[in-house]
């Protein structure tokens, strides 16, 4: 091989080597960041996954072995969600450096209502009480609405596109079907559960049974108006199936209030959709309708579906006593009251020496 042509020879050579040195690092590169977008979307999986379970488990969880085994067991389920959530998504922030908070004028009320309630915790005649509740109480305890308000920042924060906001709502929908399952079942002497302490009618994992037809009848009022969204067939017949079952439950519950509430919603409902479509005629709306006037019947009727299910009568504090125990709870502490979770020993001292 002539001089010449070994120059030329070995040029290539280089420039080759050169070539592919520069595709290595450019693979490299891609295989770094294929790796960072894994890991990426695995953070935000762990961040926006618990916020789901507590939407679709919180209504239904409980645990039987306990000596509160609704109350204590939700509240163990929040804080152990929501801090799994919390602390990878600050972790996240940690890891890209930087700190990013959604501004908006709803989080004021929010923080200065948390901060009023924990200054209250602080200087309760009953700390450890007002600080984790009592046993059936703990909806009421600081660390319950510190874990709620976080659990609202979390959503505030990280659902922030439509499909976001769907699937908390189909999230939403789907605990709220499993418990008119439960509970309907319950009614009709299908006990799921073998211990004793479930196998009443009336026995429902969200707490009294007023309670629950409270939170069936927001499920109710939003499978009712999504059903009135542009939404696919298989979604509709979903929400028809939901619509249809809560209902069902009301009028088995049969409480005076409820349908009240259903009458002047279903009447808002119906009247925005017949502003927005300007007044055309639309057959999604015979659904809601046909509800109204149902709700109507039911509420001239003033019984439930059926008569023979014997549904307890919850016994409630009269306004006038309550309003009594509270005002005497604020002379004595003007500025924070008793403290959270107290009404009851503030009672003991006030409303039976009354």
């Amino acid at each position: 091989m002539k001089e010449g042509e070994l120059k030329g020879f070995l040029k290539v050579k280089r420039g080759a080597g050169v070539e592919f040195d520069k595709k290595n690092k450019i693979e490299k590169k891609k295989e770094e960041h294929s790796k960072a977008t894994k890991f990426s979307k695995l953070i935000d999986w762990l961040i926006i996954l618990p916020i789901y379970l507590v939407v679709i488990l919180l209504p239904m969880f409980f645990c039987q072995n306990v000596s509160s085994p609704l109350e204590l067991n939700k509240q163990v389920l929040l804080v152990a969600l929501v801090g799994i959530s919390a602390l990878t998504w600050i972790g996240k922030m940690a890891w890209k450096n930087e700190m990013r908070f959604r501004k908006s004028f709803l989080l004021i009320p929010v923080l200065v209502f948390l901060s009023i309630y924990g200054l209250s915790t602080v200087y309760s005649t009953y700390y450890e009480q007002s600080m984790w509740g009592y046993f059936g109480g703990e909806h009421n305890a600081f660390v319950t609405l510190l874990f709620l308000v976080t659990f609202f920042i979390l959503i505030f924060n990280n659902v922030k596109d439509y499909q976001g906001v769907v699937k908390l709502l189909f999230s939403f929908l789907l605990g709220g079907a499993l418990l008119t399952l439960f509970s309907t079942l319950q009614f009709f002497e299908v006990y799921l559960l073998p211990s004793e302490f479930a196998k009443v009618r009336s026995f429902t994992p969200i707490g009294s049974i007023y309670v629950s037809s409270v939170y069936v009848t927001t499920i109710f009022l939003v499978s009712v108006t999504l059903f009135l969204s542009s939404v696919s067939k298989w979604i509709k017949l979903f929400l028809v199936s939901l619509s249809v079952g809560t209902f069902f439950l009301l009028m088995i519950i049969n409480f005076k209030v409820i349908w009240i509430v259903l009458l002047i919603m279903l009447a808002f409902i119906l009247g925005v959709t017949i502003l927005i479509e300007n007044k055309k005629p639309s057959q999604l709306r015979i659904l809601p309708m046909i509800f109204l006037v149902f709700a109507l019947l039911f509420l001239l009727r003033g019984k439930p579906l059926f008569t023979n299910f014997d549904l307890p009568v919850e016994v409630f504090l009269k306004y006038k006593t309550a309003s009594e125990i509270s005002l005497s709870s604020i002379k004595n502490s003007p500025m924070l009251g008793s403290g959270p979770t107290t009404f009851a020993n503030v009672y003991k001292k006030i409303g039976l020496a009354t």
